[in-house]
Formats: C-alpha cells, structure tokens, sequence
C-alpha cells in the first residue's frame, strides 16, 4: 500500500473476483499498538467520505475520555478515479435488482445505466474486502458498522436486510428508498419474519442528517 497525505492512511487498488476494480481506502490510529481489538467503519463512496471520516477520527480519537470517540480503523469503498465518486457504478453497485419495466424515472429523467449489482458487490465485501482487513488489522468483527449516502445509504439498509450478519451496525442517509421499493419492502419484511439479530440501525433524512 501506497501512503497518502493523511498519517496513518493507504490506498490499493483491488480487482474482485469477478473482475471490477475498486479502490480501498484504510486508516487505523498511530496508537493502533495498545489498543486491543477496535472497531471498523467502512464507507461506501470512499473516494470522497474516506478523507473526511478518517480526518475526523484522527482527531476525536485522541481524547476519546473527552469526544466520546474512540480509536478505529476506516475503511473507504471506492473506485479507481480522481473524482469524489463514480455515479454510474455507484448505480450498479448500491441498487438491488429490479426489472426494467419497474425502473422508477430518474431525478433529471434520463436513461438508467446499469442496476442490479448490490448482491454481487455486498458479497465483495464480505468474501474479499472484510478477510483481507481481519488479516492486515487488528478488527472486532462485533463492533463493525457500514456507513451509505443516497444509494449508498440504499445499500446499506438493503445489506442489512439480506446480510444482517455483515455488520453490528448501519447508518443509511437519506437512502434513496424510491428506487427498488417492493424490492426493499420484501426483503425487509423476509429480515422482519427471522430470528432478532441484535443490529443497531441510523437513518437520517435531508436537514436531520
């Protein structure tokens, strides 16, 4: 891994099994050793939460006794660009499948690039990004958290809904729950029907983000 601005900070690009590039942002505390086991939060759209959330734990985490914050390692999901974030495989990767007839119309009205990737990209995480952090970090799986916005957030309540064993915790904002919604609704109510899994969910909306 290459060091980037942020002390403590890396970044590799990672090709998935199944061929898509992604790149994988880390950031753990300089007093990592010590510390014992520590939580991991990971990010969708890491090209541009990455820099912010890793900053910010930087710099709360060193008086948690005073911030409430405590040390962790970051982890940010994003794609090979210098852009804060790829809007057409975002679209793929964070939405469930759904058929082309049901597509909701789009915001600004135009065309649908490719959908439907959220289980194949989900299985990324768990089967590649997760194992190789647990290996190079020292995580607590138990105290794992998955942050989205938009379709990110979308991603995030469908990951707890169909993978509710992926992460502790989940904070969605402003999920766009317009796309998808019988898809979502389903798989919430199949989440609802199985056995209380004891996660924590966050959902902000708009001003109350």
């Amino acid at each position: 891994m290459s060091n980037m601005i942020l002390p403590g900070a890396s970044v590799r690009d990672v090709t998935s099994k199944a061929g898509r590039t992604y790149r994988v942002f880390v950031w753990q505390p300089s007093e990592a050793r010590g510390q014992g086991r520590m939580p991991a939060l990971y990010l969708l759209d890491g090209n541009g939460t990455f820099p912010i959330a890793a900053a910010a734990a930087a710099m709360q985490s060193r008086r948690p006794e005073r911030t409430g914050v405590h040390p962790a390692v970051i982890v940010g999901i994003g794609y090979p660009t210098t852009q804060w974030l790829d809007a057409e495989r975002r679209t793929f990767d964070y939405t469930p499948q759904v058929a082309p007839e049901e597509l909701p119309q789009r915001p600004d009205h135009d065309g649908w690039p490719k959908t439907g990737g959220a289980d194949a990209f989900l299985a990324f995480l768990a089967d590649e990004v997760q194992p190789r952090i647990a290996a190079k970090f020292n995580v607590d799986h138990a105290r794992s958290a998955l942050f989205g916005h938009s379709f990110g957030g979308l991603c995030a309540l469908y990951a707890l809904f169909t993978r509710p064993h992926l992460f502790k915790s989940y904070a969605a904002a402003s999920p766009s729950i317009w796309f998808g919604r019988d898809c979502l609704d389903a798989a919430k109510a199949r989440f609802a029907a199985g056995e209380a899994v004891g996660r924590r969910l966050l959902v902000t909306v708009g001003s109350l983000e």
